[in-house]
This record gives structure tokens, sequence and C-alpha cells, in this order.
């Protein structure tokens, strides 16, 4: 299946320590864990990545998930922080093609869970970046810029997190 990375962005010791044991019984796959953050903290299980420099605020820092340099081939499977998961991840990791997202009541597109398949969908993080101030002005949430950037993309059904 290739190099498997669970990924959240955020920060907080407590917060990482209780989304990793969130993560871990539900995903015997291989994989590695990463956090990208601001606030980089020592984790057991967790690799931290300091993004400071990026400027990208709160919820803003989903988007790294789509930036190629970082995450190499590797698969991502993007999890908030403070998500819940309630069933097995494997589906997730079984997911095909380049993007998948999770679907959102009221709204399309739920950013809150989404799938990078490896080394793809970088044209993501190339339309967001080079427009970022107008992107993060226009678009009240990661996930509304990415259905302006990628309003096609395959939706997650069934997934087993809250």
């Amino acid at each position: 299946m290739g190099d498997l990375i669970v990924a959240t962005v955020g920060g907080g010791v407590e917060r990482l320590r209780r989304w990793r044991d969130n993560v871990w019984p539900h995903l015997a796959l291989p994989h590695r864990l990463i956090c990208l953050t601001q606030e980089p903290g020592d984790v057991e299980g967790v690799v931290c990545i300091d993004i400071t420099e990026l400027r990208l605020p709160g919820p803003w820092a989903a988007m790294m998930m789509f930036e190629p340099q970082w995450r190499g081939r590797s698969k991502i499977i993007f999890l908030d922080l403070d998500i819940r998961v309630h069933g097995d991840l494997a589906p997730l990791a079984r997911v095909p093609g380049e993007f998948a997202i999770c679907e959102s009541e009221g709204r399309r597109y739920d950013a809150r869970v989404m799938v990078v398949g490896g080394g793809m969908a970088g044209f993501v993080w190339t339309a967001f970046d080079t427009r970022r101030d107008e992107m993060m002005a226009r678009h009240s949430t990661p996930a509304a810029a990415i259905e302006a950037i990628y309003p096609g993309a395959p939706l997650l059904k069934g997934v087993p997190v809250g």
C-alpha cells in the first residue's frame, strides 16, 4: 500500500496525546502519526513539524495536507485534532485516487476528515498558496476554499468519526 501518514494540525501536548490515543486503536495498518503545528511539543509516537513560518492561522493549517514537500509520496489521512474515531480507519487508507473529503451537513465539504493520495493533489496547495490572502479573506473555512479549488472532489461516505 505504500507509506501511510495519519496527520493533524494544531497544538498542545495534552490535546495531541488525546488525538494519538484516539487514533492508534483504530488503525492496524503500518502508519506514522504527524502533527503540523505552530506549537511543537514532545508526544511519544507523534512527529511534530513546525509550520510557524508558513503564516497559516488556526484551521487554515489544514491546507498543508496538499503541500507536497513535507509529505513526499505518502498517502495522507487527515483527522482534525478534535475528531473522535468510532471505528476502523483502514477503509480510509484504501480510498483510491487523488483526493476525497468528508461530506458535511449544511455544506458540501467538511475538511475535518480528508484523504490525499500519495504524491497527489499538489495543485490544491499551489492554487491556495499563490492566492493565500485572497482565499482566506474570501472563504470562511478551509473546506470552502478547497471546494472553490476542487469543486468536483469525491466525497467520503460512512466515515467512522464524529
